[in-house]
């Protein structure tokens, strides 16, 4: 069985053309993305299953 690999961040910025940041920046919706680049990101982010995790975000958050 073949174990499926996570997406992350920075498979979505090299699918889209855009750095890592810029990626960051729409998931945790802070900071300014043109509305235009903010589509492309999201479509590359549904056409290849991507879902934060949370749990991480949390711990590298230092919160619960």
């Amino acid at each position: 069985m073949m174990k499926k690999k996570n997406i992350t961040q920075k498979d979505i910025a090299e699918r889209a053309g855009v750095g890592q940041n810029t990626v960051s920046r729409v998931v945790t919706e802070r900071g300014y993305v043109s509305p235009e680049l903010r589509r492309k990101i999201e479509a590359v982010m549904d056409e290849l299953g991507y879902c934060p995790d949370r749990h991480a975000q949390a711990l590298r958050a230092r919160r619960s």
